[in-house]
């Protein structure tokens, strides 16, 4: 597991909740029907194909799972505390040092996130 591949999960959630969206999302379309000499439109309404996408969402799936699972092989709590909060924000130091209530600067709360991936690679 890497660094960026770790920061990267709030994008990979992000990615599926919208691809499942776009699965879900009735298209239409309008076509002339002319068999009765008059054309006249017949609206057809229907679900996308979408094989590209659930390949696509299944591929997202398992790098969340991977992700998730480093997550729980951590050692101590307080690592998971820490990596979970960058799974939810992303690298914002700031937002995670409060959202951990640390009394630590922002740089100590990064070097500690860090030290995690050097020490469990």
């Amino acid at each position: 597991m890497t660094r960026e591949q770790f920061e990267d999960y709030p994008n990979i959630v992000a990615e599926i909740a919208d691809l499942q969206e776009y699965l879900h999302t009735v298209v239409g379309d309008t076509v002339q029907d002319g068999s009765s000499g008059y054309p006249h439109p017949i609206l057809i309404r229907g679900l996308p194909a979408g094989d590209a996408e659930r390949r696509r969402i299944k591929t997202l799936t398992a790098q969340k799972a991977e992700i998730e699972q480093f997550v729980g092989s951590l050692t101590t709590a307080k690592e998971r505390r820490l990596a979970r909060a960058v799974m939810m924000h992303g690298p914002r130091w700031g937002v995670i040092r409060r959202e951990l209530h640390s009394c630590k600067s922002t740089d100590a709360v990064r070097m500690a996130y860090c030290r995690m991936f050097t020490k469990n690679s």
